[in-house]
């Protein structure tokens, strides 16, 4: 080791000025390059002290001089070809090859190329590297590039881009079927509007076929647009819609099952168990399904307790309007005036009264309260029992007396029988002069 670096080296000890250790290497080799490590023995404070660096000689990668691809054109799973040439510099140089995606600008390393013993007059170390790559879809569009570096740019040094994408022809995808509105069934009128949506390179071309539920091996050819409109649906558009997409490469489909049925009824609505029903629905099937239906007599229901609810708030308005009429009547014949007179032979006259007052001095229109016997007998039926009893004979003639009684007797009776006409009440008297009907002693028996 002593005679490689005989006569090429240099070595400047720390001075009072500088602390510093210089090392000079002269008429540079090959085999100068690696890593050189400087150790310091120093007494400091009754202690000894060591200490070391790490220096590297190196030399820098230049940018490939070459970086083909081949071709720019290829089907999908096909095999393309990337070859890169460069000096990569020493020690530890090497090549790197990144893919650059479509709409992206993120390099993925995709292969890396070491180093070889080979190396060049001055040292640097000289790559070429070929590498293949099987293509997808997903790389049609995509650039590459290929650097070269080594201990000095680990990651990435000077790179060189290829010129042209890649361009990857693939067959349409599965298609994927977009609905709108996107359901599993559909009424009767409705609207739906399917898309055809796939990817392929080149572009693909759409054709749209339908097979209806009671046909089992027919398919009708009808439209060759991405997008299918179907307006006023009715229950034969029922079926399969397959939509087929088709380029240079394959041809790929999709089928979309469309279910068609009757609209429900306001009343209607679909469950998948009649569990679910109300108290106040009950279950029908149709078709296969179940619908909850509001029941008709809940209808009935409601009107009747409306219509009860109605007549009772009417009864409970006429009654207060007919009671506040009856007061208003009473009040109107309290504030009634008096009659100023009533003619001699009235059967209302104070004078037919035979003098019957009450205790405020009040001609009584009838019997007496101590006229028990007298009924309902009128003032001129209690005046002529007063004119008989005062033309009574002698105590002595009891046999006659007992006649005269049970005649009167029999007259009193025959007048309780009659229909009490005149002893009504009349509404233009003042309410003091109300009949009183209590019945009054016999005036036989005060006799």
């Amino acid at each position: 080791m002593e005679s490689l670096y005989n006569n090429r080296t240099e070595l400047i000890a720390p001075t009072e000025s500088s602390l510093s250790a210089v090392l000079i290497l002269k008429e540079l080799v090959c085999d100068d390059v690696g890593v050189y490590r400087c150790w310091v023995d120093y007494f400091s404070k009754n202690r000894n002290y060591e200490l070391t660096s790490l220096s590297t000689v190196a030399l820098k990668a230049t940018k490939p001089s070459n970086f083909g691809v081949f071709p720019y054109e290829l089907q999908e799973n096909q095999t393309l070809t990337l070859s890169c040439s460069a000096y990569v510099g020493a020690p530890n140089g090497n090549i790197k090859i990144w893919k650059i995606a479509r709409n992206s600008t993120t390099n993925v390393l995709i292969f890396t190329a070491n180093t070889s013993d080979f190396k060049t007059e001055n040292c640097s170390e000289f790559i070429n590297a070929t590498f293949t790559y099987t293509v997808s879809r997903d790389d049609n569009g995509a650039m590459f590039l290929c650097s070269s570096q080594n201990v000095l740019n680990e990651d990435e040094g000077p790179s060189l881009e290829s010129q042209i994408r890649v361009s990857v022809k693939y067959g349409p995808g599965k298609p994927s079927i977009v609905l709108t509105p996107n359901k599993s069934s559909y009424y009767v009128g409705e609207d739906i509007r399917l898309q055809c949506v796939s990817d392929s390179n080149p572009p693909y071309n759409i054709t749209w076929s339908f097979l209806p539920f009671n046909h089992s091996t027919e398919s009708s050819v009808f439209s060759y647009e991405i997008e299918l409109k179907l307006k006023d649906i009715q229950l034969e558009n029922a079926g399969n819609y397959t939509c087929t997409a088709v380029n240079e490469i394959s041809t790929n489909n999709n089928t979309a099952v469309i279910n068609v049925k009757e609209p429900l009824e306001n009343n209607k609505r679909t469950i998948f168990s009649c569990d679910q029903c109300g108290f106040s629905e009950i279950c029908e099937k149709k078709n296969g399904e179940e619908y909850c239906v509001t029941s008709p007599w809940m209808f009935v229901a409601i009107i009747f307790i409306f219509l009860c609810a109605l007549f009772f708030v009417a009864i409970y308005f006429l009654r207060r309007v007919h009671r506040k009429s009856i007061l208003h009547k009473s009040s109107t014949k309290k504030t009634s005036p008096r009659p100023e007179s009533l003619p001699l032979d009235s059967p209302h006259h104070p004078s037919e009264s035979a003098g019957l007052l009450s205790e405020s001095g009040i001609p009584i229109l009838g019997p007496t309260p101590d006229d028990t016997e007298a009924g309902y007998s009128t003032p001129k039926d209690v005046r002529e029992m007063h004119e008989q009893s005062a033309m009574l004979p002698p105590p002595d003639e009891r046999a006659e007396i007992t006649t005269t009684c049970n005649q009167e007797n029999t007259q009193y009776a025959e007048v309780q029988k009659k229909q009490q006409t005149e002893n009504v009440y009349d509404p233009d008297w003042n309410e003091n002069e109300l009949v009183n009907l209590a019945p009054e002693p016999n005036i036989l028996n005060l006799i």
